[in-house]
């Protein structure tokens, strides 16, 4: 019942085009069910998904009622209807450099707000803590070797009294309030750390530093041939994104050893990562998969390649 409701209220603003409530009612109806995550794959399966997530909490009424609301909703509009900016990248080819068409990007993913650096810092700062070791360590005195015994009487020698050679007052004694191994990490909600890693996907883009390759495939290993590319695409300092790890074996062993180059996997992308270096090079199935994990908001993106005159008259633009 509670995703039905919000399935209807989350209908009426997108009709609205009330961008900030219809994120939050999209939130909602995710904590209710996962059903949502198929939407923009197959209304087929989401008005499956619908009974049977709450078939024991529901009355043979209610789930009527409920598959009477998922049958009502014209899926069509509701994707035509939602008022979203429309973002637009070019594709360029690897290894060639020139244009092979345009494709459009995730309004949720790429246009987020990026006047937010308390949440960019707030990530920074979470990440930097994840990877401090804490394990600097210093002798206390009763961990120092030594000092079992009382160096001399307590009286009639002249001297101040000691119990230990070992005291922190003595030269080879321990230390106090000394550094002992602690775990440094703290902690950061999902949400948070789901939108410093959107804002800093927007950031690269409205900037203007992000790039996108069609794949990053290569025939060769060598270090001296991606640093002929690095120069041919101008990355002289920049992250290279990819999704398939079984296609990008000789392109990872290629840039270990280029300084301010870093390829990495999807899944291990980071706000610090992204943050460090000046560009951003995705490739299209990373964005895609980007937009398909974080993308909340049902839209349709389309890809279009260019033609090979197109593809030909680019290439002589760029050589005059």
């Amino acid at each position: 019942v509670k995703m039905a409701t919000a399935l209807q209220r989350l209908c009426v603003q997108v009709r609205q085009c009330q961008l900030r409530q219809l994120t939050r009612s999209t939130s909602t109806l995710l904590q209710h069910s996962t059903a949502w995550r198929r939407l923009s794959q197959s209304r087929t399966a989401f008005a499956s998904d619908v009974p049977s997530s709450a078939a024991a909490d529901l009355t043979p009424a209610e789930a009527a009622e409920v598959e009477q609301i998922v049958d009502d909703i014209d899926f069509e509009e509701l994707y035509n209807s939602t008022n979203l900016p429309t973002l637009q990248a070019w594709i360029s080819s690897f290894p060639g450099g020139h244009r092979v068409g345009l494709m459009q990007l995730h309004p949720t993913v790429f246009g987020q707000d990026i006047s937010r650096i308390d949440l960019l810092h707030r990530a920074v700062v979470w990440q930097r803590t994840q990877w401090r070791m804490g394990n600097a360590k210093v002798k206390g005195r009763a961990e120092v070797r030594g000092g079992g015994r009382k160096p001399h009487p307590q009286k009639g020698t002249g001297r101040a009294r000691a119990s230990t050679i070992r005291a922190p007052n003595w030269r080879g004694g321990g230390v106090v309030h000394g550094p002992v191994p602690k775990d440094w990490s703290t902690k950061l909600p999902r949400k948070v750390r789901h939108k410093a890693l959107l804002t800093a996907l927007s950031t690269r883009y409205q900037q203007g530093d992000l790039e996108v390759v069609d794949d990053i495939q290569m025939p060769t290993r060598k270090t001296k041939e991606f640093v002929r590319l690095q120069q041919l695409h101008g990355w002289s300092s920049a992250l290279l994104v990819y999704s398939t790890a079984s296609d990008s074996l000789n392109f990872k062993w290629a840039v270990r050893n280029v300084p301010k180059v870093q390829a990495l996997h999807m899944d291990s992308l980071k706000v610090y990562t992204i943050l460090k270096y000046q560009k951003l090079v995705l490739t299209v199935s990373a964005i895609r998969e980007l937009e398909q994990r974080y993308g909340d908001i049902p839209v349709k993106l389309e890809t279009t390649m260019l033609s090979s005159a197109d593809i030909t008259s680019e290439k002589e633009e760029e050589a005059a």
